[in-house]
């Protein structure tokens, strides 16, 4: 996880600055990225390209996406003296690192020449890391931002 400067209190009005609306409006548009370059990747005109580029934007909105998560929320919601929250919060994130590796190895192995001697090797493992990805992103938008709401973590619309 990443570690945000400053003092507990000045972290939690940030925090409290993240919206459940704002979270859940980044995770349906990483969810259409996502579609969007498994899309790509299975269109009869293959084009490197451009699947390049969808992942490259998706990557760095994940990455985005995730410092928020990582500095914002979690910490405040493992931290929670009610243990059903801490619990669940442990839960997310020790199932998450397994994606993150997957997502990394992913990223690191397709190359365009990886990709371009391999065309249905690369969809088929973007077909896994699409879903996946998605998979995570409802588990949160089901389980673990009511989650936030009710410990007090994210407020439900921005101000």
């Amino acid at each position: 996880m990443i570690a945000c400067p400053g003092s507990p209190e000045a972290l939690v009005t940030r925090c409290r600055l993240t919206s459940f609306d704002k979270l859940i409006a980044e995770h349906d548009e990483l969810e259409a990225a996502a579609q969007l370059l498994l899309l790509t990747a299975n269109c009869r005109e293959f084009d490197v390209d451009a699947v390049m580029a969808i992942r490259s934007k998706l990557a760095m909105d994940l990455a985005d996406h995730l410092i928020k998560e990582d500095g914002l929320v979690y910490p405040h919601l493992l931290a929670s003296s009610d243990a059903s929250i801490s619990n669940a919060a442990g839960t997310f994130i020790t199932d998450f690192q397994d994606i993150a590796s997957v997502w990394s190895g992913y990223v690191d192995y397709w190359t365009p020449a990886n990709i371009m001697a391999d065309v249905q090797g690369f969809r088929d493992m973007t077909h896994v890391v699409v879903k996946r990805l998605i998979d995570r992103i409802q588990r949160e938008n089901d389980e673990l931002y009511p989650l936030a709401l009710r410990a007090g973590v994210l407020k439900l619309r921005a101000a």
